[in-house]
């Protein structure tokens, strides 16, 4: 049992496919790092994507929303426009009625876009009864 050492999973199995079969494995690893470079997210080597399908029982697809870096900006300036007002407040140790206001204006804006990305993802899932 040299292979084991101190690995954290010493247990090893090797597993066979059908020609067929490894296509549709193959082509659903590469589908899943598509989305997870779409996503942001790292890569999965075939270890860790044989894993997670072994062990969850199901697929995980992400989806990337259209213009997600566009987004990613307007949330950058609204946490640095909040972040502005809690330095000032911070400093001054109260906070003026305008800057609380501001605050909550900017905080409903980051909501909204956040919403807006989401009803963009869940519009492009299929419906969940209809899955087999």
């Amino acid at each position: 049992m040299a292979w084991q050492g101190n690995r954290t999973r010493p247990v090893r199995k090797v597993v066979t496919f059908t020609e067929q079969e490894w296509r549709y494995v193959r082509d659903s690893q590469v589908t899943e790092n598509r989305q997870r470079v779409k996503a942001g997210l790292e890569t999965v080597g075939w270890t860790r994507f044989a894993r997670s399908r072994i062990m969850t029982g199901r697929s995980v697809t992400l989806l990337a929303p259209p213009g997600l870096d566009d987004v990613t900006i307007q949330l950058a300036r609204i946490g640095g426009n909040v972040n502005q007002i809690a330095h000032t407040v911070n400093i001054r140790r109260r906070a003026e009625y305008a800057e609380i206001i501001e605050t909550q204006r900017l905080l409903r804006e980051a909501v909204g876009l956040l919403s807006l990305m989401r009803d963009t993802v869940s519009a492009g899932l299929p419906d969940p009864g209809r899955l087999s």
